[in-house]
């Protein structure tokens, strides 16, 4: 017979790319353990910054403090 499967609960702190993230558990008694976690499987493509075709400049939402 197989075992069942164990789980284990995790905070999501970065998500690096549409297929990594870096997952981090509970603080105890110092810095939480960090495990960078890379799923198989799925394609996502990287988002790209839109320039605005009218005066070449970034869109208002790209730009931070804005």
């Amino acid at each position: 017979m197989a075992q069942a499967p164990s789980y284990q609960r995790a905070i999501v702190k970065q998500v690096l790319a549409g297929d990594s993230i870096i997952v981090r558990g509970q603080p105890r008694g110092g810095p939480p353990p960090e495990r960078q976690l890379n799923l198989s499987g799925i394609n996502a493509p990287r988002l790209g910054r839109r320039n605005n075709a009218a005066d070449g400049k970034p869109d208002q939402k790209d730009q931070v403090g804005s």
